[in-house]
């Protein structure tokens, strides 16, 4: 919750691996238990020869370097100062498209340093799993998770995400066709357990304005690293889904999309019923679902959702394919956030987080390096003691910015003990938002 800060001094530059790259993107933070954190981030085209762009703000729609990925790579950096400074830029593996182009990697941290990483690598195998036991000086890639070494498991797919346990439990899901993909290491990614589907999920996808404006979302983990707190060890995956009823079930349909939530309170061997977080609303939108887990127990999810929002008129220059799509107008989108004190059992009220008074934000603001209309893939939250940390787009002051909100929630779950509860309140008190 401390002021953001912008380094602009360029004296506080040093080049990196990185700085080779004339793009990057998809960057993923996550600040392990000891308060380290990483950073990682998908660097790729080094040759303009093979058409990096050279324009300014927007380029020109269909540049080549947006399917010619001459070259791209995974590289995780580190600060042991809340990122004032970084130690280290370390490539992990390097690729060239389509054989082996490295997309959308997540990240994640054990308490002994180990720094877990995985992605989809197209035709290379599928999601690949890397793993650092020196403090991310090296990286070890030596597991495909979507390759089941006994067979029938998961086959790869889009959405990677880790998480870790209070111990040596590493924890991964991704999306396989229809179904939400688990795996399970006991010994800090050293093996893994099968994998299997551990959730069936209904097509859900929001009609975006333009081809590239991809809505249908990953579903997200989210694991409790305390181990002092009563529900250490649990793990929450969310997804969008197409059905809005009160029941989940295969085949259920609607107009829109929802969100669910499934919890598992003994690592990730069984699961419970799904629940919907969101407010059923046929021919509304609730995409890109988050959830993070606090220190305090507590579970914060957020997601975006055309629910109150206004509708906007369909433009031919602005959003070419909306009228197709959506007719005359169409949804601007909020940002919803719900929080849990019981294990993901019972869930708060569902509350809209922007304090703009425009009634949503208008996603044909957002565009993709190539020009064409883009809000991303995915959000992310993060969860503190005292409060929820949501991250999204926005355009309020009409462009496409990135937001975020500190949401100030009860900060611990039901079942504390009492004396634990004591000491984290000392903590806390030393440590205010």
């Amino acid at each position: 919750g401390s002021p953001w800060r912008l380094l602009k001094d360029p004296n506080t530059y040093q080049p990196n691996y990185a700085s080779q790259f004339w793009c990057t993107t998809d960057p993923v933070a996550y600040f392990d238990v000891n308060g380290i954190l990483y950073y990682v981030l998908m660097a790729y085209q080094a040759d303009r020869v093979t058409g990096s762009k050279t324009c300014e703000d927007i380029c020109p729609t269909g540049a080549l370097n947006d399917w010619a990925f001459n070259r791209a790579v995974q590289i995780v950096a580190k600060s042991t100062n809340g990122g004032d400074s970084f130690d280290t830029f370390t490539p992990v593996l390097e690729g060239t498209f389509p054989v082996a182009f490295h997309d959308k990697a997540w990240l994640a941290a054990s308490a002994d340093g180990t720094i877990h990483i995985m992605w989809v690598a197209s035709l290379a195998g599928g999601n690949i799993y890397c793993r650092s036991t020196d403090g991310g000086q090296t990286f070890l890639c030596d597991e495909i998770l979507s390759l089941d070494p006994i067979g029938g498991g998961p086959g790869a797919g889009q959405g990677s995400f880790l998480e870790v346990g209070t111990g040596a439990d590493v924890y991964a899901t991704w999306t396989n066709g229809g179904g939400i993909a688990f795996r399970h290491s006991l010994d800090t990614g050293d093996t893994w357990q099968t994998g299997r589907i551990i959730q069936d999920m209904n097509s859900g996808t929001m009609p975006g304005l333009e081809s590239r404006d991809r809505r249908g979302g990953f579903p997200a983990l989210g694991s409790d690293r305390n181990p002092d707190s009563p529900y250490a060890d649990s793990l929450y995956v969310t997804w969008q889904d197409g059905c809005q009823a009160d029941t989940w079930s295969d085949g259920c349909d609607s107009n829109g999309s929802a969100q669910w939530v499934i919890t598992s309170h003994d690592k990730g061997e069984t699961w419970s019923t799904p629940i919907r977080l969101s407010i059923p609303n046929d021919d509304e939108w609730n995409i890109f679902p988050t959830v993070s887990v606090s220190p305090g127990g507590v579970v914060d999810v957020s997601w975006m959702s055309s629910i109150g929002a206004r509708r906007l008129p369909c433009s031919p220059t602005a959003t070419p394919d909306c009228a197709d799509t959506y007719g005359a107008e169409y949804p601007a989108l909020t940002q919803h956030y719900t929080y849990s004190l019981d294990g993901g059992a019972t869930w708060s009220q569902v509350v809209d987080v922007r304090d703009a008074n425009d009634n949503g934000w208008d996603p044909s603001l957002c565009h993709h390096q190539n020009g064409m209309v883009f809000i991303g893939d995915y959000n992310d939250i993060d969860s503190s003691w005292q409060a929820a940390h949501p991250v999204w787009p926005d355009t309020r002051l009409g462009a496409c910015d990135v937001y975020t909100a500190t949401i100030q929630r009860p900060m611990f779950a039901n079942g504390w003990d009492a004396g634990k509860r004591v000491t984290a309140e000392a903590w806390i008190a030393a440590h205010p938002l």
